[in-house]
Parts: structure tokens; sequence; C-alpha cells
């Protein structure tokens, strides 16, 4: 009974949202800061927190999909929700930045991509090994893998993978600056990607510039590799506003 009880109807009057699963997400976020909720807890159901905050279900079912996707609680199937065993600083700034930065901020991430991404995927076109091109191809295929199975614990997934790909071509650039800097926004950036592959059909979209990419490292095609890079991460940011 002491779960139910510190679930409670979300306060319209002082909503400052845009959107309604974002207040979803603090809720819960303030549940976890405080020690109310703790790691290995059981949520409640959708349908139990829908009613406990007084909401439909979609925004309950966003919600939970942005909390899993970072981190903070694992889907058991068959069985339910779970909070997981995080790293408290990290997933609150992962809230943080999911939930309050504007589109702006966002904007300047992929101004930050743009500086890294093609500069590493030009030097990775030249100084990449048989090895990088074998690793690279393995996160293809398991792309391929994860986009055939079209559902929201994939579209995680897949989130991942397109992540260790941009990952890849940053470590075979050979520069450990750009490789440090990448690696460092990771979290920001998963978040980020998560905003632009969330619309039907984007993965597919994804997937299709990686293997232009990949196929142009394989080439040794610094030039045609940066040329794709600049459309892909163009590509990616138009979705910011749809």
């Amino acid at each position: 009974m002491r779960q139910i009880t510190i679930f409670e109807p979300i306060d319209r009057s002082q909503f400052s949202y845009p959107k309604l699963y974002e207040k979803v997400i603090d809720k819960i976020k303030e549940l976890i800061v405080s020690g109310q909720l703790k790691t290995g807890e059981k949520l409640p159901s959708e349908r139990e927190l829908a009613d406990r905050f007084q909401v439909s279900r979609v925004p309950i079912r966003e919600a939970l999909k942005i909390l899993e996707f970072i981190g903070v609680v694992q889907a058991v199937h068959g069985d339910g929700i779970y909070v997981k065993n995080i790293d408290m600083d990290s997933i609150i700034e992962k809230l943080n930045y999911a939930m309050t930065e504007p589109d702006s901020t966002i904007n300047e991430l992929f101004e930050a991509r743009e500086a890294i991404e093609i500069m590493a995927v030009k030097l990775a076109a030249i100084r990449r090994t048989e090895k990088d091109i074998e690793m690279m191809k393995n996160i293809i295929a398991e792309m391929e893998m994860t986009a055939l199975e079209n559902n929201d614990i994939n579209n995680n997934n897949y989130i991942k993978l397109d992540m260790e790909f941009h990952s890849l071509i940053t470590k075979a650039s050979r520069n450990k600056v750009l490789y440090g800097v990448h690696d460092s926004l990771r979290s920001l950036l998963e978040i980020s990607l998560g905003k632009t592959l969330k619309r039907q059909g984007r993965i597919g979209v994804s997937l299709g510039y990686h293997k232009k990419i990949l196929q142009r490292i394989i080439n040794r095609d610094p030039e045609g590799a940066a040329e794709m890079m600049i459309e892909h991460l163009a590509d990616a940011k138009s979705q910011l506003h749809k």
C-alpha cells in the first residue's frame, strides 16, 4: 500500500510543461531523488499509474519509454516494470536534459556533432583498419536485425547501436581528442537520437545513411564519407521540429 500512496494526482493548476508525459517523468524523478522509490521496486501498471496520476495511459506509456531508454527503469517481460540499480548523478543529468533543455540546446548539440563527426569520418576513411571495418559491419548487421523488429523496445536497442556505430567511427579516426569529446557527450547524444528517431520510418532512413557512410569508409573516400555524414546529420536535425 505504501507504493500506491506515493503516486499522487498531478496538479494541473500549476502545469507549465509543454507535454504531459514530462510532468509524469518529473513526478517519478522526485520519488527517486527523495528515496521513496528504491532500486528493485516494482512500479504499478500503466493503468494504475494513469489512475493515480489522473491522466490517460498515453503520457504514462511515453514517460515509461523514456525512463527505460535512459536506464531508470527496466521492463521485465510478463512481469512488470522495475526501478533499476542506477547511478543517480548520471540519471538525474539525463532526466534534466531530456525534459528541460530547449530546442536551441539540441541544435547546438547538432552543431557540435557536425564539428566532431565530419572530421572524424574523414580521418576514419583514411586511417581505418580491417578490424575497424569488421566491427562496423557487425554493428550494421545488428541494426538491420533490430530494424526488422518494429517495436518500442527494439527502437531503444537501435538507438544504442546507432550510437555505437558513430563511436566506432570516432575510434577509427585515431584521434584521441575527437574520441574523448564525442564519448563525453554520449548520454546527451543518445537522448538527441531518441528525439530524431521516434517517427515512423525513421529507423529505415537512418540505416540507409549508415550503410552509405560505411561504404565510403571502406572505399577510403574521405570526402565522400564527409559528404554523406553531412547529409545524415542534416536529415536527422530536420526531424527535430516535425
